[in-house]
């Protein structure tokens, strides 16, 4: 997948909680983040859509956690990440939508949300 389809979104939570003597709530981290992955593969031609799709398909109806091996998404989420290079990490699949594309017979795309896996 070329780093051009790839998008990630990191998301922090914070707490509110009210205070005694002022009138404002006091917002502070949580600690908890999340980070989502987007992608998207083209395939194309019907051997695509019966090996690799099907097969995609199937992990993310069944085994919604899939291992990936990738140096952008693992630069980009954290270059100090648990696991040394060429391990792979867990990622959640979230969501799986495939759509035509227009002009272009037997091509089909599918966009692939997913969240990393958090171990702790």
């Amino acid at each position: 997948i070329p780093p051009l389809a790839i998008q990630i979104v990191k998301h922090s939570f914070t707490q509110t909680e009210k205070t005694l003597r002022t009138s404002n709530a006091m917002k502070s981290k949580s600690g908890q983040s999340e980070c989502e992955i987007i992608f998207t593969i083209a395939f194309v031609g019907r051997d695509q859509f019966r090996k690799h799709l099907r097969r995609l398909i199937a992990n993310f109806k069944y085994a919604p956690i899939a291992f990936i091996e990738n140096s952008f998404i693992r630069n980009q989420v954290n270059p100090d990440f648990i696991f040394g290079p060429g391990t792979s990490m867990a990622v959640i699949l979230e969501s799986l939508s495939v759509t035509t594309v227009e002009q272009q017979p037997e091509t089909l795309m599918a966009e692939c949300r997913c969240k990393l896996f958090n171990y702790k």
